[in-house]
């Protein structure tokens, strides 16, 4: 399986999300699969009515992934040379454009946490076939958790009909996620 992405957004992947460019052409290339653990009850609601639903990012077990991540960004953005790099990029492409940005991005950030709806998955690697992922039994329901083997497509390949997309999380620290935003920088340069 390939991902199926027009030219234009492959490129744009290229140069604004690297990582995840990265991530998804592995993916792909691996045959990976993918897995959604949950309990049988919710499980079975899947399977009957044939839709997912997606949790409120502020509801979730783990609701500060969101702010952890806009604090890694805000971090590298404004504190590090991989910010001041990404800035000046953009200021000399076109001027005064980053204050358009800072103000624009600065207007969501309230927006990604009381608007923002997620439905978790997992890779799932061949040596989980029988047992599964211990912690995620854990999480998602001790005594009648499923997991939902799932077809790739639907995560490899972009689809704008829902406006839902899929993205491959990384818990960086700040100089890995410092690292990967020097990456943009030079990209974009």
């Amino acid at each position: 399986m390939t991902m199926q992405v027009s030219p234009e957004q492959e490129r744009f992947a290229r140069i604004l999300h690297p990582y995840n460019f990265e991530q998804f052409r592995r993916a792909a290339s691996e045959k990976a699969r993918f897995v959604h653990y949950t309990s049988a009850e919710a499980g079975m609601s899947i399977l009957r009515n044939r839709e997912v639903w997606m949790r409120k990012s502020s509801c979730m077990n783990d609701y500060l992934e969101v702010q952890y991540g806009l604090d890694r960004l805000s971090r590298a953005y404004g504190r590090t040379n991989a910010g001041n790099e990404f800035k000046s990029v953009l200021d000399q492409m076109f001027n005064g454009i980053m204050t358009d940005i800072e103000k624009l991005f600065n207007g969501w950030v309230p927006h990604f946490q009381s608007d923002t709806y997620f439905t978790c998955v997992s890779e799932h690697v061949s040596a989980e076939d029988t047992y599964g992922r211990l912690s995620m039994w854990r999480a998602y329901s001790e005594s009648t958790g499923i997991a939902l083997i799932l077809n790739n497509s639907v995560f490899l390949n972009p689809a704008d009909g829902l406006a839902a997309y899929s993205s491959p999380v990384s818990y960086l620290n700040d100089s890995d996620f410092e690292f990967e935003f020097a990456k943009i920088a030079s990209n974009v340069r």
